[in-house]
């Protein structure tokens, strides 16, 4: 958890998320968030191209009020 849900933690989620589960000898091809502004920006998507990841959204929900974020791993 971080206690700023801004668009520079969201990139830095996703580069420890990728580097945790690279230790485990895992590798992270996709990325499932939802629709929130921290997900959104295109240093964002950027950051999922450079690291070779395919970034999607979830379809929005009634609330606006929550950030998700769903790594899917394969190994």
């Amino acid at each position: 958890m971080y206690a700023d849900e801004g668009k520079a933690a969201a990139v830095q989620l996703v580069r420890n998320a990728v580097a945790y589960y690279k230790s485990l000898a895992v590798q992270v091809r996709a990325l499932l968030t939802d629709t929130g502004s921290a997900f959104r920006p295109k240093y964002f998507a950027q950051t999922c191209i450079e690291m070779n990841i395919t970034h999607r959204f979830t379809r929005p929900s009634w609330r606006s009020d929550s950030i998700r974020c769903r790594v899917t791993v394969t190994g």
